[in-house]
């Protein structure tokens, strides 16, 4: 075991650095970018210094500092147009240069720079077994996917070659799979094998989240809105869905004494559950209470769980009344609720598919059409039909506005699939499933020895290859995880 795992174990995993002023500087930064983000002046400024803090970090080789910075700035980045009001915005994320964005770009130098001496695979392999698996079968996947992908597009399976752009959508998958998440595998394992001040990344996983709370707080205030299917929402990234992992913070003992960790995730809670809601956000914030009680009974603390039992109806009155504010003062709250009462009813059998509403209801009938599509090709079934594949409407799926592009609906060919599940089982069959079944063990196992490794668990169950701001963090804390469980067996 190198030097920088074995310090890892000698001091229990947790170097705090300079973290007041990493507060500081990400939630100035946070809030210039929520407030300035449709000023083109402002914001080429700032990106102007971002990009001179990565450039100061990578002169001066301090690898843990150039990347926790890159995934503060990609982290926060506004991303979607349509989720704005307006037509043109500004981001860390959505700077371009020859077609490529600075989520991508800011990766190759540092990449190149910490793999000139060579990639420490021999040392991942021995000691850190975990992650080993996890970066085998991402390889494997992602190799597989493209080869059946592009034999999908010769043989014009499903006649994709005419009645879909299929380089667009190949392209498009193709980046989101591959570009910046083999660079944030390698570079993520490399700084956990190389660099002392790795544990240094907790801190910066930390200020990302709470700055993306503050770009909540600061849209609020100036009444900057943003806009969800003609509902009102605050002006924040894809990344707000990663703000309940605050909750759990304070049951890890690097956290316990962090008061102020309680103080912001109420606040996101609050703010998240009020305006910018969706189906998901509401289940994980419902399974809080119970992760809580989970980690109590692990810790074996009597006292604390005869307090929490005892407390336990005050939590559950908190809760409803907060469940039925929100439900009378947030019309979006309401709507992602129902949608997950619908899917929570469909998985316990009391309604059927065709009664559940329409979110949950898409996802659910792509998992079915792919299920068919491998039913009239079962020769596909093991190892999938690769990037850019389709399955057919075989549920014949009413339209559901902005659920699939317009090509899709009117070609009867759907591509694009909204769950890593669907996805994976798509691209890569049974062989995905599989993937997707040994990386949730993979984190289960090492649920106690991280936080982190519970937000990469929830990015691979909901985002896997959707937003290259959510993969910036979540696959990060991901890969650290996996990497911090091993190192403490």
């Amino acid at each position: 075991m190198n030097k920088s795992l074995n310090t890892a174990v000698r001091i229990g995993g947790h170097i705090v650095g300079n973290k007041s002023f990493l507060y500081i500087e990400f939630l100035l930064i946070a809030a210039l970018s929520t407030y300035f983000y449709t000023n083109q002046f402002v914001m080429q400024a700032l990106i102007g210094i971002e990009i001179v803090i990565l450039v100061y970090f990578f002169i001066r080789k301090n690898w843990v500092d150039y990347i926790g910075h890159y995934i503060f700035f990609c982290g926060i980045s506004l991303e979607f147009a349509d989720l704005l009001q307006v037509d043109e915005f500004y981001s860390f994320k959505e700077t371009r240069l020859f077609g490529l964005n600075l989520g991508v770009w800011a990766l190759v130098p540092i990449t190149l720079s910490m793999l000139a001496k060579g990639y420490p695979l021999g040392q991942i392999k021995s000691k850190l077994k975990s992650l080993y698996t996890f970066i085998r079968q991402y390889i494997l996947i992602l190799a597989i996917a493209i080869a059946m992908g592009v034999l999908m597009f010769i043989v014009n399976d499903n006649n994709v070659g005419y009645l879909l752009d299929w380089k667009y959508f190949f392209i498009s998958q193709f980046y989101l799979v591959a570009v910046q998440p083999i660079m944030l595998i390698l570079i993520i394992s490399t700084a956990v094998c190389k660099c002392e001040d790795y544990h240094k990344l907790e801190d910066y996983f930390e200020c990302t989240l709470v700055g993306i709370v503050f770009c909540m707080v600061v849209s609020v205030l100036t009444k900057n809105w943003g806009d969800y299917g003609g509902i009102s929402t605050l002006v924040v990234g894809n990344s707000v869905r990663w703000i309940p992992i605050l909750l759990i913070l304070p049951l890890y003992k690097e956290y316990k004494n962090q008061k102020k960790i309680w103080i912001w995730a109420l606040i996101g809670m609050l703010l998240s559950l009020t305006y910018n809601a969706t189906g998901k956000t509401v289940l994980i914030y419902g399974m809080i209470p119970f992760l809580f009680f989970i980690h109590i009974i692990k810790n074996r603390d009597n006292v604390k769980i005869a307090f929490y039992l005892l407390a336990a109806p005050v939590i559950l009155m908190a809760g409803i009344f907060i469940v039925k504010y929100l439900l009378d003062n947030s019309h979006l709250f309401y709507v992602k609720f129902r949608q997950a009462v619908s899917l929570i009813k469909y998985m316990l059998g009391i309604t059927q598919a065709s009664f559940v509403s329409d979110s949950p209801k898409v996802r659910i009938y792509e998992i079915y059409n792919i299920a068919l599509e491998y039913a009239n090709k079962p020769w596909l079934l093991l190892f999938g039909k690769g990037l850019a594949s389709t399955a057919r409407n075989y549920m014949d799926l009413h339209y559901v506005g902005s659920a699939f592009s317009e090509a899709e609906w009117n070609a009867g060919l759907f591509c694009t699939m909204h769950e890593t599940f669907s996805k994976l089982f798509l691209s890569n069959g049974l062989y995905g499933i599989v993937f997707f079944v040994t990386t949730i063990a993979h984190c289960i196992k090492g649920w106690f020895s991280s936080p982190w490794i519970v937000l990469g668990l929830y990015w691979f169950v909901i985002s896997y290859s959707y937003s290259a701001t959510m993969t910036s963090i979540g696959l990060s804390c991901l890969v650290y995880g996996l990497a911090k469980a091993d190192i403490k067996k």
